[in-house]
């Protein structure tokens, strides 16, 4: 009998938590600077070839927090002009001023880099072409949830990584990071 969506997050969950409470184990007995040359070789490892947004979010969280700003002409401004979330959000909004919550489920470096980013800004209409000059704020942190907004296989396993980062966040291993994206462009 298949397993169903209820199940595998439950053994997900467990899974995660015991993992979870042996690096507590593990990490408590390690000098700082070693625990953080593994984080780092850990991101380099899984976000840096495919997710190149996500991997400069975590490194500036690994690095202690702080404020991060993504420029016109960064990976990340052009990420998000390229969503499927910002034509549709373009589209709603053309020829005038708008403010809405996203969640990025098209681009999964997006996904993984802002999590219920806000974006605030104003759409122009030129011919068929849609412009928008705005700006993306949002913070990157981890909080635990047992469910994933998006209920889907790839949902639940961020959701699972995001619980994991939670605890180094509690823990004091990852710092929050204020991001801004600044917007100015035709969407794609």
């Amino acid at each position: 009998m298949p397993m169903t969506a209820e199940q595998y997050f439950q053994r997900e969950v467990i899974k995660t938590g015991r993992a979870a409470q042996q690096a507590i184990k593990n990490v408590t007995d390690m000098p700082a600077s070693v625990v953080k040359k593994e984080m780092h070789k850990a991101n380099d490892k899984i976000h840096k070839s495919k997710f190149p947004i996500t991997h400069l979010h975590i490194r500036k969280s690994i690095n202690g927090g702080g404020a991060l700003k993504h420029v016109e002409t960064s990976k990340a401004a052009a990420a998000i002009l390229a969503s499927a979330e910002m034509r549709k959000m373009a589209q709603r909004n053309a020829n005038s001023c708008f403010k809405a919550r996203v969640l990025f489920k098209s681009d999964r470096d997006l996904a993984r880099a802002f999590y219920t980013a806000t974006i605030v800004g104003e759409v122009r209409q030129d011919g068929k072409k849609l412009f928008v000059t705005g700006k993306l704020v949002d913070t990157y942190d981890f909080r635990f949830d047992l469910w994933p907004k998006d209920l889907s296989i790839p949902g639940a396993k961020l959701r699972l990584a995001g619980n994991a980062a939670y605890i180094a966040q509690e823990m004091g291993l990852l710092k929050p990071v204020k991001l801004t994206v600044d917007l100015a462009g035709p969407v794609k």
